[in-house]
């Protein structure tokens, strides 16, 4: 049995994607139940604002490691993709 903890990197972009289509769900469900007062329509368009939410944070997490990167800044040991 291996006892070792292997830390993960934190991926924002999966955080938030997951996040957004949770709720666009939760809405639908709640939409088709009749719980929630919204048309079909702004359902529809709140899925091109998720992918687009998750597109500004990628962005901003690129520049982040960009930044830290030209500094030099490692903050440790490497992290795994959890394979």
């Amino acid at each position: 049995m291996n006892d070792t903890v292997h830390r993960r990197r934190f991926e924002p972009v999966r955080f938030v994607l997951g996040l957004g289509l949770l709720a666009l769900a939760v809405c639908h469900l709640l939409r088709e139940r009749g719980d929630l007062d919204v048309s079909a329509l702004a359902l529809a368009l709140l899925l091109p604002g998720v992918l687009l939410a998750a597109l500004c944070v990628a962005g901003v997490q690129q520049l982040a490691r960009g930044v830290r990167r030209r500094k030099g800044d490692g903050g440790g040991p490497p992290l795994t993709d959890g394979r």
